[in-house]
């Protein structure tokens, strides 16, 4: 019986070494698995700091400025190159005293907006895929708008030197009538009546010098300053002034249309009078003596339609694209840069010209322009609620 026990208990031994054997032998392979795990996360940790730290790299080597602002409208992220646009500090700030302190919209601005600093930039914003909140992109746009405004200029001096023969022809010709009218005038046997006709003839023959020396240099600057603020009706006054003289020189009649009387614009008064006088012109000389005119101001969206409509002949589509182009004219007499005009002040008014014709069924020219509202500031505006 004592040897039984015996051999019970070192088989109990037994049995207990081999569970500790068991034992350590998991330990070890838990340790291993931890020790992986660990260089795994470790390694796994390293490649996160290398990628974040490139991404912060290539975030400052983009030319844009980065934005990420959160659900609570802070900045939450942003590269050097919105610090340099905006200034610091950016990071923590709310995105509307980021735009209080940094912005100052001009009524110039158009698809851009100028900061305090005297730069112009243009905004653009996403909302996060992933997460409440938005990003931002700030990309610099004043040198591209020096760079297009110096190779606009440049392309309409080259422009001027093909003009040049036609004007001296279209300078020449009144001139020397105002000249002729005037020599009249110094004749000490004319009647009153008859120096009363001569100086008109003299005056009606420097108002064409003027009308022409007036779009040469709108043609030539590209650009108008829009420091002129009045309502359509006020613009309407102006314009009826404007016509008559017109009118009766070609026995013609025009029906003058205003839907939008109390609207107002900011514009430049002489220039836009003098592009949609250009277009009355033209009607004019397309429908000739006995024509009827039609001008029209209604509201198109956010933006005003001024429409002069003529009942002349019309043109095909051929001839409707050749008109567009500067210094061609139908006309024996004409400069070609009536229409040219048209479109460079639509262009600084922030808006397009418009030119629709048919063989038998007259022509329609006019302009898109905005309505000024000093309530928005353009393109400037808090993102979306997020």
């Amino acid at each position: 019986m004592e040897f039984s026990g015996s051999n019970m208990t070192d088989q109990k031994q037994q049995d207990s070494a081999e569970k500790i054997a068991s034992l350590e032998a998991q330990v070890e392979a838990l340790q291993q698995r931890l020790k992986l795990a660990i260089d795994e996360k470790q390694a796994a940790e390293q490649a996160h700091l290398q990628t974040t730290g490139r991404l912060d790299d290539l975030l400052n080597l983009l030319p844009a400025g980065i934005l990420v602002i959160d659900s609570c409208g802070e900045v939450s992220l942003c590269n050097s190159a919105s610090q340099g646009l905006l200034g610091e500090p950016l990071q923590n700030e709310k995105w509307v005293g980021i735009i209080n302190r940094s912005f100052a919209p001009r009524s110039d601005d158009g698809h851009e907006v100028s900061l305090k600093s005297g730069r112009r930039v243009s905004l653009q914003t996403r909302s996060l895929e992933n997460e409440a909140g938005q990003l931002v992109m700030i990309t610099d746009q004043t040198e591209t708008r020096l760079l297009q405004g110096r190779l606009a200029h440049f392309q309409r001096l080259s422009e001027m030197g093909r003009m040049m023969a036609s004007l001296a022809h279209q300078v020449r010709t009144p001139l020397s009538a105002a000249l002729l009218y005037a020599s009249h005038l110094m004749k000490p046997e004319l009647r009153p009546d008859q120096r009363i006709k001569f100086a008109g003839k003299v005056k009606a023959r420097l108002e064409n010098l003027e009308l022409q020396v007036r779009d040469m240099l709108i043609f030539a600057r590209g650009e108008t300053r829009l420091e002129d603020k009045l309502t359509v009706a006020e613009l309407f006054r102006e314009l009826e002034d404007a016509l008559d003289m017109p009118l009766v020189s070609w026995d013609a009649d025009c029906e003058c249309i205003n839907h939008v009387p109390n609207q107002q614009l900011q514009c430049n008064k002489e220039a836009l009078l003098g592009a949609i006088m250009n277009l009355v012109n033209n009607g004019l000389q397309a429908a000739g003596k006995g024509a009827e005119l039609i001008i029209e101001a209604r509201q198109i969206g956010d933006k005003l339609g001024i429409e002069v409509r003529d009942s002349g002949p019309g043109m095909d589509a051929e001839l409707c694209v050749k008109v567009m182009e500067p210094f061609f004219s139908t006309k024996s007499h004409g400069t070609g840069l009536g229409l040219a005009v048209a479109q460079v002040v639509a262009k600084a008014h922030h808006g397009e010209f418009l030119l629709h014709s048919e063989p038998g069924a007259g022509t329609q020219a006019g302009f898109l322009i905005p309505f000024h509202n000093p309530d928005l500031s353009p393109n400037l505006t808090e993102p979306e609620s997020l």
